[in-house]
């Protein structure tokens, strides 16, 4: 079994189109809290196929216990990706992950454009720390990739960022935004053959939120794991039975096995292309690009 793990919903960049921030402006929902350092532990030390500590509502770097939680996870033999902002932490603290990495493991950095002039007018981070923290992880031997989100506005500079990527050994990664609008606006020569697989269903990725509840994806966590969301959601029988069954879908309360094969809200749910699917990852894979 592959899973996604949230550790954080703190973030100290503000980026448009992050759920994060759709929630806070839309209706008002703030939150800003870890991962129980000892349940992140108690995760870790589990033997899965693979780890991703991904972002989704926050940094994951931003977790006080982020160096023990990693650690943990590489001596219980795991292999683990990890989706960051990458502004964060200096360069020796990148250079010591590499060298706590294997070959399996990599992290996934994003940079949306050539120079901050380019890159900050979607992500809010510097593009030049964030380039430093990729040559110190990759000259002491981590394996990087370069996930490069693209816009009408940088996508004048694809052929330039990927021959950067090449120079400094980095793979490099195209990625459509989920969301566009009249200033963050779709590329005008739309690019399909780099892109990546949305859908965790066929990877086998369960995902386990900051609060600790598991859900069969990111997409549905997003949805059923946030309030705001499940509120509004039109699968009232859906919603009904996750609330009703929610606290045993909680890792404090139960066991992974458990929860996936006691739950009838997981049996609902992982129907591969339900109405969720088709809402979320499929609609966001087939017509954005």
């Amino acid at each position: 079994m592959k899973i996604q793990i949230s550790l954080s919903t703190q973030c100290n960049i503000h980026c448009k189109f992050c759920l994060k921030e759709t929630l806070k402006k839309r209706y008002g929902f703030i939150e800003n809290i870890n991962m129980d350092e000892y349940l992140a532990y108690s995760i870790m030390r589990n033997k899965f196929d693979h780890i991703q500590i991904c972002g989704n509502r926050g940094e994951a770097l931003i977790h006080p216990s982020i160096d023990r939680i990693i650690s943990i996870g590489k001596e219980n033999g795991n292999s683990i990706s990890f989706v960051t902002n990458a502004s964060l932490k200096d360069r020796k603290w990148w250079r010591e992950l590499a060298k706590l990495f294997d070959n399996r493991d990599s992290v996934i950095f994003p940079l949306d454009g050539i120079g901050n002039k380019i890159h900050k007018i979607h992500r809010q981070s510097d593009f030049y720390t964030v380039l430093g923290n990729i040559d110190a992880f990759v000259n002491a031997g981590g394996n990087a990739i370069w996930r490069y989100i693209i816009f009408e506005h940088n996508e004048h500079q694809i052929e330039t960022a990927r021959k950067l990527a090449k120079d400094i050994g980095v793979k490099f990664v195209l990625m459509n935004s989920h969301t566009y609008d009249r200033n963050l606006r779709k590329p005008k020569n739309i690019i399909t053959n780099d892109r990546e697989c949305y859908f965790p269903c066929d990877r086998q990725e369960m995902y386990i939120n900051t609060k600790g509840y598991l859900f069969p994806c990111c997409f549905m966590a997003n949805i059923f794991g946030n309030k705001p969301l499940r509120d509004i959601h039109h699968e009232r029988k859906i919603v009904e039975l996750y609330e009703k069954e929610m606290e045993m879908m909680n890792l404090k309360n139960n066991k992974i096995e458990n929860i996936i094969n006691d739950s009838i809200f997981f049996k609902e749910t992982m129907k591969k292309y339900s109405s969720i699917c088709k809402g979320s990852c499929y609609n966001w894979s087939k017509n954005q690009i």
